[in-house]
């Protein structure tokens, strides 16, 4: 379900979208789905780098990835998230 959300998101809005649900133990599991011009899976491993231990893991191609954070990081991957697209898009 949160694949096919992400995807109507970034359809909607012609921006990469991730959605997440919560999964067991206070992990949050995401799905991704990405527009032309970012590398979704690119985009995410630049997260990863820049913010060691925020995602727990992920995988996944240029268009589509998925995920795992902790759910309490939700608002520190999402502002590091916005801020590697913002730069890969070159979106103000």
């Amino acid at each position: 379900m949160v694949g096919i959300l992400a995807s109507r998101l970034k359809e909607r809005f012609h921006r990469p979208a991730i959605a997440f649900a919560r999964g067991t133990d206070g992990m949050l599991k995401g799905s991704g789905r990405s527009i032309a011009g970012l590398h979704l899976r690119d985009a995410l491993d630049l997260v990863s780098k820049r913010a060691p231990g925020l995602i727990a893991r992920f995988g996944g191609h240029a268009a589509a990835a998925g995920l795992t954070i902790v759910e309490n990081g939700f608002p520190d991957f999402a502002r590091a998230f916005d801020a590697v697209c913002r730069e890969q898009t070159h979106a103000e």
